[in-house]
C-alpha cells in the first residue's frame, strides 16, 4: 500500500479523518484524501478537528479538495466512505475499476460479499459524540487495513 486516496462528499469530515489516521498509522503510505461533490478550500469541519484532537492528531490545517482525474490516476487504493461514494466514482472514471473499495468492506474487497450497511456514517452537522463515533469507527477501519494490507 503506497499511495491511498481517501474519498467522501465534501473532504470536511471523513475523509479527511481517515487520511489524518492513515497517515499516523502508516508513516510509509502516501494518503490523500478528496471529496466527491467538494468545493476546494472549504475548511474542515469543528467537530472532527476536536475528534481527531483527542487522538493527538492536527487536522486544523485541513481544506477540501474536489477529487479530480490526476488523483485517480496517482492512487494505488482509493477507499471510499460509502457504496454510493464507489458507484458514483466509477461512473466517472470507470478506469478506477479494480482498485476502488469502501473502506469498512476492504476486508471483504474482491469476494462479491458486501453487505449495504458496511457504510461509514456521515457525521456532518450532528453532535460532537457523533463526529466522535465516526472518528472511532475510522481508527478501527485503518486498523484493519493494516492488519489486511
Amino acid at each position: 500500500m503506497k499511495r491511498v486516496l481517501l474519498v467522501c462528499t465534501g473532504n470536511t469530515c471523513r475523509s479527511p479523518m481517515a487520511a489524518a489516521l492513515l497517515k499516523a498509522a502508516a508513516p510509509g503510505a502516501e494518503v490523500r484524501s478528496a471529496g466527491l461533490t467538494a468545493r476546494d478550500g472549504e475548511p474542515v469541519s469543528p467537530e472532527a478537528v476536536k475528534a481527531l484532537r483527542g487522538r493527538g492528531l492536527d487536522l486544523a490545517g485541513h481544506r477540501s479538495t474536489a477529487l479530480r482525474a490526476n488523483m485517480v490516476e496517482w492512487a494505488d487504493l482509493i477507499l471510499t466512505m460509502t457504496r454510493a461514494h464507489r458507484e458514483a466514482l466509477l461512473r466517472r472514471y470507470p478506469q478506477a475499476e479494480g482498485k476502488v473499495a469502501q473502506l469498512l468492506a476492504f476486508p471483504r474487497w474482491g469476494t462479491g460479499d458486501c453487505p449495504e450497511d458496511l457504510d461509514v456514517d456521515d457525521p456532518i452537522g450532528g453532535s460532537q459524540s457523533r463526529y466522535d463515533r465516526c472518528a472511532e469507527e475510522l481508527e478501527r477501519a485503518v486498523s484493519t487495513l493494516l492488519e489486511v494490507r
